[in-house]
């Protein structure tokens, strides 16, 4: 039986991996980071920022992660990054877009969600997906995420998400948001 629990420190350097790995011909990924190789600093960053608030879970193997952010609490860009991402950057772009495309109504947010390829078809994905984080205040309400590629939205929709919007980043790749009750 998988079990998930909250990532703690000395699982950030596999997750890093397993989400560097996983996510290194997604295309929301390659525009927003044209330079690869900062994609495991965003990671780690991102990581170390949900630690913290216990909104990052994974597997007691870490063949899987989870990142959550509630709606009424959205993440804080950490100041050390703040200074290489100027206005116009693709992840500035593609996060006013998607902030947006974002339902108004209170909801728990999936970041991101990864499975090791090695791992998959475990039913690991569908836990993380669907077990918000325990120090969401209220994990009743829908949790929103947005897909990257086709195939992604399969997957969310195989596990019971529905897809309620397509967003167009301009000069970017299409994402669809998507809501599981």
């Amino acid at each position: 039986m998988i079990s998930i629990r909250r990532v703690e420190e000395k699982d950030i350097d596999k997750l890093v991996s397993l989400l560097a790995k996983a996510f290194e011909d997604d295309p929301f990924y390659q525009w927003t980071f044209l330079d690869q190789s900062r994609l495991p600093n965003y990671f780690h960053t991102t990581l170390q920022q949900a630690i913290p608030n216990d909104l990052a879970m994974t597997t007691d193997n870490c063949f899987g992660v989870s990142i959550w952010s509630p709606k009424h609490r959205p993440p804080k860009m950490d100041v050390s990054i703040k200074p290489s991402i100027e206005k116009s950057s693709p992840l500035t772009v593609a996060m006013l877009q998607l902030e947006n495309h974002r339902p108004q109504e209170r909801h728990l947010h999936l970041r991101i969600l990864a499975t090791d390829p090695m791992a998959r078809r475990q039913g690991i994905g569908r836990l993380l997906a669907t077990t918000p984080p325990p120090s969401l205040q209220d994990r009743t309400l829908p949790i929103y995420l947005e897909a990257t590629t086709p195939d992604s939205v399969a997957f969310y929709k195989k596990i019971g998400f529905s897809s309620i919007s397509e967003i167009e980043i301009p000069e970017g790749p299409k994402l669809w948001g998507m809501q599981f009750n």
